[in-house]
Formats: structure tokens, C-alpha cells, sequence
């Protein structure tokens, strides 16, 4: 039995041995080829997940730590926050950080005092330091393993309003604040992805100095 085929009076023709055999390698070429594929994608995979976690890491870590350096003593009496020693005894050192504050002291949030930039104007007529509207406390805190900014701003009657908002999308946020002294304090950030079986993670840690009066 043979296939025929005519193009310009010409005859081609292909036996069903022939036809099988070419049947035969096109498929395994074929399986080759889709394999090398599935290979391919499943690194690609790896590689997008891994990068993915180490940029949004880096973009957590250097979050918080931007914002921490900007932040500074709140003059409002009855939020001022003051310095421990590394034995927890208060200092009389005015601290941007309200918690944590002992020397050495470990936790998975941290809150700190920062200006209002909507109402923060020391060149202005009247100013008053220590008006509660020109300050806010801001608190990055792990829940339901996400991590999450929580701001809390001031009007003139100390009336409080309050702002949570996710700042990470990953599977797991991992928090670590270090007090290493008055105005010094680590802040060490994890993120995870889980795939199954595999877990994708990066960590990132640095120091940042903030403000003390």
C-alpha cells in the first residue's frame, strides 16, 4: 500500500513502513522536545517565584527603613516617648521608636512617632510643637502572617483616626525589629512563597539610625 502524491506530473511515493517510521520519529523528537519545554518553564517558574521574593524583600526592608529614618520625637506630653537602657531603666532621652525600646529587645512590630506632613510647618505663624495633629504614629506589624502599616493621625482635640493597609502580598512575612541601642535599631525582613513542596525565601537586614532629642 502507498500513498501518491502528484505535483507537475511528478510522482512521489511513501511506503506505510516508511510513512511509520517518520510517524515514529517526529514523535519522539517531538516528546524530546516538549520535555526540554517542561524543563524550561519549570526553572523559569523557580526563577520568576525566587526573584520575585527577593525583590519584593528588598522593597519591604527598604520600606520600613526609609520611613523609620524620617521619624522623630513626638513633643505631644502626653504621647513623649522616652530611651531605656539596656537594663530597661528609662533615660531622659526623648526616642522617635515607641516600642521597641529595651537595648537587645526583639519583636515582630514596630511603632514610631513621624510627622504630619499634611500639617507639619514650623515656619508658620502660631506654631506649636507640641499640637497632637502635627504627629502620627505608624506601627508595621505581622497579622495573618501578612505584613501591615497601621497609621494613626491626630486633629486638634486629640481625636484619633486610624489607617491599616497591606504592604506585602506574600505567603508569609517574617518581622524582626532589634533595639541595639537608644537611636540604633536592625530591621530584618523575611518573605515567602510556597509551590507545593518548595519554599521560596529571601531575607533582608539593616540597620537604621533614627532620631532622639
Amino acid at each position: 500500500m502507498s500513498l501518491f502524491l502528484k505535483r507537475k506530473n511528478k510522482v512521489w511515493a511513501l511506503t506505510l513502513a516508511e510513512l511509520a517510521v517518520v510517524m515514529a520519529l517526529f514523535g519522539i523528537f517531538s516528546t524530546t522536545a516538549l520535555a526540554a519545554l517542561n524543563m524550561t518553564m519549570k526553572h523559569w517558574a523557580r526563577v520568576s517565584n525566587q526573584i520575585e521574593m527577593n525583590t519584593m524583600c528588598r522593597m519591604v526592608c527598604n520600606t520600613i527603613a526609609k520611613e523609620l529614618r524620617q521619624a522623630m520625637p513626638d513633643q505631644d506630653p502626653s504621647r513623649a516617648v522616652y530611651a531605656k537602657d539596656r537594663y530597661g531603666n528609662e533615660t531622659t532621652q526623648l526616642t522617635s521608636v515607641h516600642e521597641p525600646r529595651q537595648v537587645g529587645q526583639t519583636t515582630d512590630y514596630i511603632t514610631f512617632a513621624e510627622a504630619n506632613p499634611a500639617t507639619f510647618h514650623p515656619a508658620e505663624a502660631n506654631w506649636d510643637p507640641e499640637s497632637p495633629d502635627k504627629y502620627r504614629i505608624v506601627t508595621y506589624k505581622i497579622a495573618s502572617q501578612q505584613l501591615v502599616r497601621e497609621q494613626t493621625s491626630y486633629d486638634s482635640a486629640s481625636e484619633s483616626h486610624v489607617v491599616s493597609a497591606i504592604t506585602a502580598a506574600a505567603d508569609n512575612v517574617i518581622l524582626a525589629i532589634t533595639c541595639k541601642s537608644a537611636t540604633v535599631y536592625e530591621v530584618k525582613v523575611t518573605c515567602q512563597r510556597f509551590v507545593g513542596s518548595i519554599t521560596y525565601e529571601a531575607t533582608l537586614a539593616t540597620d537604621v539610625i533614627v532620631l532622639g532629642k
